[in-house]
C-alpha cells in the first residue's frame, strides 16, 4: 500500500509504504531510504502500525500516514528539520 504527500509547507515529498496485509508503516522523504514512522511525527518512539485485524486496512493506513504527517509538520515548525 502506498500514499504520497507532496508538502508545500515543508517543500518535501513523503512516500508512505506498508504491506497490503497490514504491518509497520515506512516513509521515504524526497527519495531517501525508507524509515519507520513513530507516533507523534517522529522517527523514534512507538512505531506506527496497522493491525491485520483492522476493519479497513487501507483506510487505517491512510489515517495513520496523514496523522503522522500533521504531527511531523508541527515538530518541524517547533524544532526545525528532523532527520531520521
Amino acid at each position: 500500500m502506498y500514499l504520497k504527500i507532496n508538502s508545500k509547507k515543508l517543500g518535501q515529498s513523503f512516500d508512505f509504504y506498508m504491506p497490503d496485509r497490514g504491518d509497520y508503516i515506512w516513509v521515504s522523504v524526497d527519495g531517501a531510504d525508507h524509515e519507520q514512522i513513530c507516533y507523534g511525527g517522529d522517527y523514534r518512539g512507538h512505531t506506527c502500525y496497522v493491525s491485520r485485524a483492522a476493519e479497513n486496512i487501507e483506510k487505517s493506513f491512510r489515517k495513520e500516514c496523514r496523522d503522522w504527517y500533521r504531527d511531523h509538520v508541527k515538530l518541524v515548525e517547533k524544532f526545525g528539520a528532523i532527520n531520521p
